[in-house]
């Protein structure tokens, strides 16, 4: 009888040591990703000033995603339209489709 009392506290211990790894990768896994976003932000989108800092360094969309780039672009007043050519042709962005911004840049 107590071995079957020491097999289910081992065993318990067992779970609860599993359950707390579980949990430790979640964490680190939130963390990172609340790292990455953060990174893209600093490093990326608020570090243009214009369109035309693209040109200089195209790396600053590295870590930024369609979603942030396009938010980026109409809260910057810039004409954000669908794409006139191919398979997304005229289909809005929230809609699945892809998008594009003429602008007077080079």
């Amino acid at each position: 009888m107590s071995e079957n009392r020491s097999l289910n506290s081992l065993f318990a211990r067992l779970d609860e040591s599993k359950a707390n790894r579980a949990n430790e990768a979640n964490r680190e896994h939130e963390k990172a990703a609340e790292e990455a976003t953060e990174k893209g932000i600093k490093g990326g989108l608020n570090s243009i000033n214009k369109l035309d800092d693209l040109f200089d360094d195209p790396n600053k969309l590295a870590d930024v995603s369609g979603d942030e780039l396009y938010e980026y672009l109409l809260k910057n007043g810039y004409d954000v339209k669908p794409l006139n050519k191919g398979n997304y042709k005229g289909i809005p962005f929230e809609e699945g489709g892809g998008f594009k911004v003429n602008w007077g840049g080079r």
